[in-house]
């Protein structure tokens, strides 16, 4: 985790959807494309959907699997931990 949803104080815009956890079963089959950090568990999610991937994550094993997901046609590697 990071901070509560309701301790988010800035606007968002109205296509979005804040909250504090999507489970990934319930989530994955409505979206086109996961923008994700990288982690092992969510990637291996999405690729077992047929999701492709946006990853944007630079400590742990984040930078290996994001290079991965890019060299296998999966997703897109952002090189950064902070996309700006």
């Amino acid at each position: 985790g990071g901070r509560p949803v309701s301790q988010i104080r800035i606007p968002l815009p109205p296509n979005t959807y804040v909250a504090e956890y999507l489970p990934h079963d319930v989530l994955l089959p409505m979206v086109d494309v996961m923008v994700t950090n990288g982690g092992y568990g969510a990637v291996q999610r999405a690729l077992s959907d047929g999701v492709p991937l946006v990853v944007a994550g630079q400590t742990e094993d984040k930078p290996e699997v994001a290079a991965r997901v890019e060299y296998f046609g999966a997703g897109v590697n952002l090189r950064t931990g902070t996309p700006g």
